[in-house]
């Protein structure tokens, strides 16, 4: 005897009909928080306990403040928690002034947390800076990014490279570990260790430390033959 309760149920709906229906899609969850979702086709599974949705083709979420863009999006979990994003991926939080670009994302509804692998770029355009990595989380809540290998930063004229870094945005704090190092104006530190205060431009290293620091030369030093006017 075949028993419906429980029984997954896939469905695949035309491109047309998908459309009328997701334009107006407003899914409840998580407090007063809705998100809506759009693509070209979806193929999806309702059974309780193993809900998943799969968006291909100019697939769109806004979740939040955040709105993503990929090839493919694949919804899971309760509520549509999990969402799993997929080629050529662009996120954006217009209210924050962030806006992310990488080659996987996953994003938790729940805890707010994005996960980035492959090549990854992060701008952060309110505090002028940007972060590449291949691996990134981004907690939304806690307003903190972390990352792990090949890791560069770049503010203005500084740039720096590190194993991991932790990048505090309320705090404009800056953690390198593993090998970091730092080029401002032509001077070059190095340390296993070295945290930097984006505001105040501070520099704090430990472990291992090195430098190159150029002397700058005054304007009259310049061209010490030349005579004023």
């Amino acid at each position: 005897m075949r028993g419906s309760v429980g029984r997954a149920v896939l469905a695949r709906i035309p491109p047309r009909i998908l459309a009328l229906a997701l334009l107006a899609c407003s899914v409840p969850g998580f407090g007063a928080e809705t998100f809506r979702f759009s693509a070209d086709r979806m193929e999806s599974v309702i059974a309780e306990g193993r809900e998943r949705a799969l968006l291909s083709g100019n697939a769109r979420l806004a979740a939040d403040d955040l709105t993503i863009t990929a090839d493919v999006i694949e919804l899971s979990g309760k509520d549509w928690r999990w969402a799993r994003c997929s080629g050529r991926v662009s996120a954006s939080d217009e209210t924050q002034g962030i806006r992310l670009t990488t080659e996987v994302l996953v994003y938790d509804r729940q805890t707010r947390i994005s996960r980035l692998e492959g090549d990854s770029v992060l701008e952060d355009s309110r505090n002028r800076v940007v972060l590449k990595a291949y691996w990134m989380e981004h907690d939304d809540e806690r307003k903190t990014v972390t990352a792990r290998v090949g890791v560069r930063v770049f503010k203005d004229s500084t740039s720096a490279r590190a194993a991991s870094l932790t990048y505090r945005r309320d705090e404009q704090s800056l953690e390198l570990s593993g090998s970091a190092r730092v080029l401002r104006d032509g001077d070059e530190y190095r340390a296993e260790r070295i945290v930097m205060d984006l505001e105040t431009d501070e520099i704090v290293l430990s472990g291992g430390v090195s430098g190159t620091v150029i002397k700058k030369k005054k304007p009259e030093e310049a061209n010490p033959g030349e005579t004023s006017p």
